[in-house]
């Protein structure tokens, strides 16, 4: 049956679904590559998780990232007032893009995973809707860009500075790793896996 066929997602072979054990993991016996991992409990894991990632996001944004103490001036911003500042100097189309991919994206990617997992566990066939939704958005969401070009620009200004790291910012270390957690380890196709074997063949 259909169902019980996985493509590869290198090499195109196909090949048989087998049941596995908590933990285990199949792989492609042409190339080896990664094709399923059996995580108990999975949509409850994206639930914790991604609530705990909505917790830490806005927190991160309602104190600064970092403060700067340059020869007695101090200045502090948030990443949204960061954003605010593009406007003001008339960076409209850089200031719109960096408040989808640094802001909105990222807050309701991890939204539409928290409330998929929740009507999962509901059993609501309508989580389909919010998993084509975060399939979408999935790839916009540059927020650990954006966290390594802070670090980068870090690292030039300490020579000359001060610095120091807000709450903001190690929230937004936490959040970071969850979201990476959620979209890189937890691969989406996976998610879709799961509801097609508990809603669409059932």
């Amino acid at each position: 049956m259909l169902e019980d066929i996985v493509i590869c997602p290198i090499c195109q072979t196909a090949q048989k679904r087998v049941e596995l054990s908590d933990k285990e993991e199949a792989r492609c016996i042409a190339c080896d590559a990664l094709l399923y991992k059996n995580i108990a409990y999975l949509e409850h894991k994206v639930l914790a998780f991604s609530l705990g990632a909505l917790i830490l996001f806005l927190l991160a944004n309602l104190f600064p990232l970092v403060s700067i103490n340059l020869g007695g001036f101090q200045s502090s911003i948030t990443l949204f007032g960061a954003i605010m500042k593009l406007f003001d100097g008339g960076y409209i189309f850089i200031a719109l893009f960096s408040l989808l991919v640094l802001i909105i994206f990222p807050f309701f990617l991890i939204l539409l995973y928290a409330l998929f997992a929740l009507l999962y566990i509901l059993d609501d066939a309508r989580s389909k809707f919010l998993l084509t939704l975060a399939t979408l958005l999935q790839k916009w969401s540059m927020l650990d860009i954006f966290f390594v070009a802070i670090l980068v620009a870090m690292v030039k200004i300490v020579q000359y500075a001060d610095i120091a790291f807000g709450l903001s910012f190690w929230a937004m270390m936490g959040f970071l790793a969850i979201d990476i957690y959620l979209n890189r380890f937890l691969r989406i196709e996976w998610l879709w896996d799961m509801w097609e074997r508990k809603f669409a063949l059932s």
